[in-house]
């Protein structure tokens, strides 16, 4: 800024010169958030494989935990104080099991593990410990459909559902007096009851299982209630706005629907609806028989991993090879008469794909299964003719259907 007096002195004249800097100012913060964006996800990034790592060797550990449990539970029935404390440690070790994979989830290395559940028994799972924690203030009611179908979920996502739709209930009973009743049972949706629902769903016509939760607590106030399900939206003076959202998501990813039922005054209800699958857990052929006839192959290079499958198959009637390293199972496979094969994906000597590769190339006709405590990346078997894949840590009974499968598949 300048300015000119005349000879008295007094200003006449000033020049102001400005200049908006708004666009250098919104990039360089730009440039400030995008460097710390790229921080956040370098660390993101040493955070996942550090998580997958540890996972892997944990898992592991997991697996002869549990294992070995199970198969002290044959000798020990579960009426017996014995059996009673191993099912303890078989509980306490899938918590153990569940933690990981939600690790592994959030460092974004584990998919949704579907498999077929049975609803009514992942409630009895979680409602009791629960249950034990609130006190004799609030009652809580089970009324589970006994014929339920099974459904194709992620029970560890699933767990997760119930358990904030739980804490959510208790929340909204004021004083933490009141009572919860837990539903479950069968519908048939049509289109037309598919578009009453509120909020909007875009699920298929058909059958559905449902899981409701209802409380009588306080109940959402109806200028609210079409915002619960948004990311970040909270009532709650310390909540952080993703429980319902996290559950709205993993209901959705389900192919299913997440309904609320809710007045001020008279509580509300929350009902989880899933699809029943068109498809039953059924084997396409005769059952194998288990018999000297059937010899699997195994390579993992942990020693009680290894020598634990062993046990387990032997136990069940199976010749068992049994090798810790890639390149001596490759002796046997022409030597020997091989009916199925389970490789570990990670080994001292050689990586478990390649093994698969070779073992292919010896004899295509031997069914082959990965087995690992890591995620078991699909871009890695274009090439190889893998049958099924096996997570770590494995209950007995997951292998001995998993070898069942690759059975039937060879005798076809």
């Amino acid at each position: 800024m300048t300015c000119r007096s005349d000879v008295n002195s007094k200003v006449v004249e000033f020049v102001l010169v400005g200049q908006d800097i708004t666009d250098q100012r919104e990039k360089a913060l730009a440039l400030i958030r995008d460097e710390q964006r790229l921080q956040m996800i370098e660390r993101l990034e040493s955070t996942a494989i550090m998580v997958s790592g540890i996972a892997h060797d944990f898992n592991n550990l997991l697996n002869i935990i549990l294992s070995n449990a199970e198969i002290l539970q044959a000798t020990h029935p579960a009426q017996t104080l014995i059996g009673q404390h191993l099912q303890h440690i078989v509980n306490a070790t899938q918590q153990a099991v569940d933690l990981v994979r939600q690790l592994l989830s959030f460092a974004g290395q584990q998919p949704s593990a579907l498999q077929y559940t049975n609803l009514n028994q992942l409630i009895d799972e979680v409602v009791p410990p629960w249950q034990s924690s609130l006190g004799q203030n609030i009652r809580v009611q089970l009324e589970l459909e006994p014929s339920l179908p099974e459904i194709m979920v992620d029970p560890v996502q699933i767990r997760q559902v119930l358990m904030n739709l739980l804490i959510n209930a208790v929340e909204a009973l004021p004083n933490r007096h009141g009572s919860i009743c837990i539903q479950t049972g069968l519908r048939l949706l049509t289109a037309a009851t598919i578009q009453r629902m509120a909020p909007p769903q875009n699920i298929e016509p058909g059958q559905y299982v449902y899981l409701s939760v209802h409380d009588d607590g306080t109940g959402i106030d109806p200028t609210i209630l079409s915002r619960i399900f948004e990311p970040f939206f909270t009532t709650k003076q310390h909540g952080h706005g993703l429980g319902l959202a996290g559950v709205f998501q993993i209901v959705q990813r389900h192919n299913g629907a997440l309904t609320v039922d809710s007045r001020p005054g008279q509580g509300s209800t929350f009902t989880v609806w899933l699809p029943v699958s068109l498809s039953t857990i059924t084997e396409t052929g005769p059952t194998p028989s288990v018999g000297s006839n059937y010899t699997i192959l195994i390579v993992d290079d942990n020693h009680e991993v290894r020598m634990l499958t062993e046990r387990i198959l032997t136990r069940a009637g199976y010749q068992v090879l049994a090798f810790n390293s890639g390149r001596d199972a490759l002796k046997v496979i022409t030597e020997r008469t091989i009916t199925c094969t389970l490789v570990d994906v990670t080994l001292a000597d050689m990586h478990g794909y390649e093994v698969c590769r070779q073992i292919a190339a010896l004899n295509p006709n031997i069914p082959l299964a990965l087995v690992s405590g890591y995620l078991v990346d699909a871009a890695h078997l274009v090439d190889v003719p893998i049958f099924a894949t096996l997570q770590k840590p494995f209950r007995a009974e997951e292998l001995l259907t998993l070898v069942r499968r690759l059975i039937t598949a060879q005798d076809r």
